[in-house]
């Protein structure tokens, strides 16, 4: 198995970027088409993200055959979701708390319960994959039944995904009655359970579970499938559009289409890394991280008029650039660690 792989750095990226872009063009632009298009780029790229995770971390988890990879790829995601919690918690909670916008100790408490409960904190896609993380150690943990245990895992996050997304969040007020899906999904502990299991649950441990397989000879058949699953997400998209009136991302098609994507560029990924692709990894993790935080100050400037927003390509372009100035400072900053250590 090779160590690396350009090709996925740089989807990772592109897809750091629409994410940044979505959140932006959501608040300034009306441009309909363009913002559900940004929209359903980012939900096969959440689900890409989370099948990728599940990959290397299972990948090195194989060359080791050292569970621990799991605990410490949990807390290193712990310590990076908890700094840009106090981060976010100073911007939106106790700056306002202390001129008195907002209650501070209500509103404390409902963030702390978002943060850990809830799913509604920022950064949630770290917490659900600290959660499985943990949750992968326990399984490897009894090695005996670990294929076995994975595959369970996989079900079960494939029962989550199907019920949590599938039949209440986008078919849902479809076939069932529409109050009882308002219901369920006005919720916060809904909202937590769909955030926290039901795209993670699912994703990691398929990822974990095609890092076990070598499927060289079958590159030619996935690429086929990924092309075939690439018109039937977007007839699925189409069709829910016109007869439900709301388009479906996270959908049947989804799993296999981010599945067989994934494979395709792992098999057919022609890239050399020895040109230090593994920046672009750093710099969507980076973008991921920072942009949130970034983006909550530029929307009080902005929001306030201060500068001209040209239909969001000016917060757009602040939001990016900052992200990637707080790239380049940690990045110079463990370049000088290493080379003052050595």
């Amino acid at each position: 198995m090779k160590k690396e792989y350009p090709l996925i750095d740089l989807i990772k990226l592109f897809f750091a970027v629409v994410v940044v872009a979505v959140h932006v063009f959501a608040v300034y632009s009306n441009v309909e088409w363009f913002n559900k298009t940004l929209s359903v780029i980012t939900q096969v790229g959440m689900a890409f993200y989370f099948l990728a995770s599940g990959f290397f971390v299972y990948s090195k988890y194989l060359k080791t055959k050292n569970n621990t990879v799991f605990i410490k790829q949990a807390i290193r995601l712990l310590i990076l979701y908890m700094i840009f919690n106090i981060i976010y918690y100073l911007i939106r909670v106790l700056i306002p708390g202390l001129i008195g916008e907002i209650d501070i100790l209500q509103e404390t408490l409902d963030y702390l319960k978002n943060m850990f409960i809830g799913g509604t904190s920022v950064m949630w896609f770290i917490w659900s994959l600290i959660v499985i993380n943990i949750l992968l150690y326990f399984v490897t943990f009894l090695a005996a039944l670990q294929k076995k245990l994975a595959v369970i895992c996989a079900s079960f996050g494939l029962v989550l995904y199907l019920s949590l997304h599938v039949i209440f969040d986008f078919y849902g007020s479809f076939f069932l009655p529409a109050v009882f899906v308002s219901t369920i999904k006005n919720h916060w502990v809904y909202f937590g359970l769909l955030r926290l299991f039901g795209q993670g649950m699912f994703f990691v441990p398929f990822g974990c579970l095609l890092a076990n397989f070598d499927l060289k000879e079958k590159k030619k058949l996935f690429f086929v499938l990924f092309v075939i699953f690439v018109f039937v997400f977007a007839g699925e998209f189409v069709v829910t559009q016109l007869f439900i009136g709301r388009g479906i991302c996270f959908g049947f098609s989804m799993p296999p289409l981010v599945f067989f994507g994934f494979e395709s560029l792992i098999l057919f990924d022609k890239l050399k890394p020895q040109r230090n692709y593994h920046i672009c990894r750093n710099l969507s993790t980076a973008i991921y991280l920072i942009h949130t935080p970034i983006m909550n100050v530029a929307h009080q400037v902005f929001k306030h008029e201060y500068i001209p927003n040209f239909h969001g390509i000016i917060p757009f372009v602040a939001v990016l650039g900052l992200s990637f100035v707080y790239f380049v400072i940690v990045y110079w900053l463990k370049r000088y660690k290493l080379k003052t250590s050595s």
